[in-house]
């Protein structure tokens, strides 16, 4: 691993992320957040090229080519009043800790967009949190108009997912104890897109493209659930089925929760659209991620995407 370079003034360079550049990303993630980064993992997110582009991203070094920041965005599909456009989702932002607040994160955001916008990209999204969200504001002029809603349901079982997540023996005991039962991936469409509104373009290369995270599907009352479960059960989406009875369903999937440990179950997605509906009675609720965005083009239509929690980089 490089060594720290000592504090001082510096001059970067700017490179495009690649296959060969990843080991950058490792080393500017476990100063910035604490983490191991696995690289295998990490080429299979960057590798979008169903969609037609790849590796939208710039890592800054600096004269010492030490890697010391990155921006970058995922390409992906989404429909628009059935028509297909191509956008990205911003991800994987950081900065090492020796080179913050030296406006890197300012410029490597502008190069990517134009980059972006180079191989086709139409507009910029993400769900940034709190720290994050007044640098793209106040900074990159990004458009905030709505939130996403968070629902929760408590689950009363001994917490062997929580406690999973905390002490790694027991996260190892607990995934193999699951593993089975948790390789499991049968597509079915967006809900966002199956009930006709406009969303994220679910296909099967995108399906498959996801398999870098370790989510998984299981059947409640014989509807698909898309989760992972990253110290508490999280939901992706739903099958969307006009047929199902989806009381039924929200009690099967608190049912396995229960039997798997998991004390609590987390949607997000966005209002008004029909998961927020059949989640609205039975959980609670309260104010989510922001949704943000900004325009590469003019030719872009009135930002009317609609998310859910498997829309997320991080899924």
């Amino acid at each position: 691993m490089m060594s720290a370079d000592p504090e001082q003034k510096h001059e970067y360079t700017s490179l495009r992320v690649s296959p060969e550049t990843i080991p950058d990303l490792i080393t500017i993630a476990e100063s910035a957040f604490g983490v191991q980064l696995n690289k295998s993992t990490l080429l299979r997110k960057f590798d979008t090229q169903f969609t037609g582009a790849a590796y939208l991203g710039i890592i800054a070094r600096n004269e010492n080519q030490f890697p010391s920041a990155y921006y970058g965005v995922f390409p992906v599909k989404v429909i628009i009043e059935n028509r297909s456009y191509l956008v990205a989702q911003s991800g994987d932002t950081m900065t090492h800790k020796l080179h913050q607040g030296k406006g890197l994160f300012v410029r490597l955001a502008k190069e990517t967009y134009q980059l972006a916008a180079e191989n086709g990209v139409q507009l910029v999204f993400g769900f940034p949190n709190s720290n994050s969200y007044p640098g793209f504001v106040k900074k990159l002029n990004w458009q905030h108009n709505v939130d996403l809603t968070k629902f929760s349901k408590k689950i009363y079982t001994l917490p062997m997912a929580g406690l999973a997540a905390k002490y790694g023996w027991i996260g190892n005991c607990y995934r193999l104890l699951l593993s089975k039962r948790l390789r499991t991936r049968d597509y079915f469409q967006s809900s966002i897109i199956a009930s006709g509104q406009n969303g994220v373009e679910r296909d099967l290369d995108y399906w498959n493209y996801k398999a870098y995270s370790p989510n998984f599907t299981f059947r409640a009352a014989g509807v698909k659930v898309w989760a992972k479960i990253d110290g508490v059960l999280q939901i992706g989406d739903i099958e969307y089925k006009e047929s199902a009875d989806y009381e039924k369903v929200l009690k099967k999937i608190a049912r396995w929760a229960f039997s798997r440990g998991c004390h609590k179950i987390v949607f997000q997605c966005s209002n008004d659209t029909w998961l927020s509906g059949i989640l609205t009675k039975n959980y609670s609720s309260e104010k989510g991620l922001p949704v943000g965005y900004v325009n590469l083009t003019e030719d872009f239509p009135a930002f009317e995407l609609k998310f859910s929690l498997a829309d997320f980089d991080t899924f």
